[in-house]
């Protein structure tokens, strides 16, 4: 009965999980609150608060930088149905675009510093949920400063794979794992693009393991290749071709497989050649054609799971079960 009670007081600060979609206002009072609850649990509940931390981070990340890379202008659509005017809808794209993007930086000229300084709070955060242990976390490895009104409230999106397609973040770390099973470490820059939001969740937790695991050189950043590119985006992508690095591209459940395509082609524009680029993505029962249909070309790896090898296939396994048992149920044998 003790345990039982001890799950109900443990799950009950979590009430608002029934409207999910929180504002970063919110996600910083959450952070704050499980950090607290970090410092005195023990056992499975640290284990939970340490996952907990990791979604709170990286949805904090990934609102921040949806803010800053939402653009005044989106002409994605018409260019598509009318592609010979795709040089002069680009022109007046860029015409109104830069100037909003450059003046919403001014305005939120203590934000910004503030977002590029979560990437090693949050890099913390990771190596913590791959190395598992005791360790301590105190709140100040994230950083404070006070906030425009309209970016604390602006609002996130649900990393669906997490809220909707039981993939869990050991399952990340099965995808990166692989990867380092058919690579070798070296001396050149690794950049792992998050496309979309469960790809900004899994990017720093993938740089993370591959850190770990004696990759010196590994960046990441998020794009949302569907919506177009904001100055941010267009800055960073540039930046792969400059260093002449090695990419991947981390994506959650592709379905049509549109934002790997449209990925690869800019890509190819800025000269990244197959050879250089992994894809690494879950494969989901309901579209297993997925590689085929993002027209990955044969020279690009490709490194996935399947739906029998997730985290949550295991846990089901009458072993698995059997281990659980006199845990949940000790009045019966």
């Amino acid at each position: 009965m003790a345990d039982i009670c001890g799950e109900q007081r443990f799950y009950s600060r979590y009430d608002w999980c029934l409207n999910p979609i929180l504002s970063i206002r919110q996600l910083l009072r959450h952070l704050n609150e499980e950090l607290d609850a970090y410092g005195v649990s023990e056992g499975w509940q640290r284990e939970e608060c340490r996952i907990n931390l990791y979604l709170f981070a990286c949805a904090i990340v990934c609102t921040t930088d949806d803010y800053f890379n939402q653009r005044l202008l989106d002409l994605s659509l018409l260019r598509s149905r009318v592609p010979r005017l795709d040089f002069l809808l680009t022109a007046t794209e860029w015409v109104f675009n830069t100037p909003a993007s450059l003046l919403k930086i001014l305005v939120n000229w203590r934000a910004w510093p503030w977002r590029k300084r979560w990437n090693s709070s949050l890099h913390e955060i990771c190596d913590l949920l791959i190395a598992g242990g005791d360790s301590r976390m105190t709140s100040s490895i994230f950083p404070r400063v006070g906030l425009p009104e309209r970016l604390q409230n602006h609002k996130m999106r649900l990393p669906e794979a997490f809220r909707a397609q039981d993939f869990t973040h050991q399952d990340v770390i099965s995808l990166v794992q692989r990867f380092c099973a058919a690579s070798e470490p070296n001396e050149a820059p690794v950049t792992i693009i998050g496309l979309g939001t469960g790809g900004a969740y899994f990017a720093p937790l993938m740089a993370a393991y591959l850190k770990r695991s004696n990759w010196e050189q590994v960046s990441w950043f998020s794009i949302r290749p569907e919506n177009g590119r904001s100055i941010r985006e267009k800055w960073q992508l540039w930046n792969l071709r400059r260093r002449s690095t090695r990419v991947i591209l981390a994506e959650d459940y592709p379905v049509t497989g549109a934002a790997l395509r449209l990925t690869l082609q800019i890509l190819e524009q800025l000269k990244i050649r197959p050879e250089q680029i992994s894809v690494l993505a879950p494969t989901h029962a309901a579209q297993p054609d997925w590689v085929r249909l993002a027209g990955i070309p044969d020279k690009i790896r490709v490194f996935t799971i399947y739906p029998a090898e997730l985290y949550k296939s295991a846990l089901l396994q009458p072993e698995s079960v059997e281990s659980w048992y006199p845990e949940l149920c000790p009045h019966k044998r």
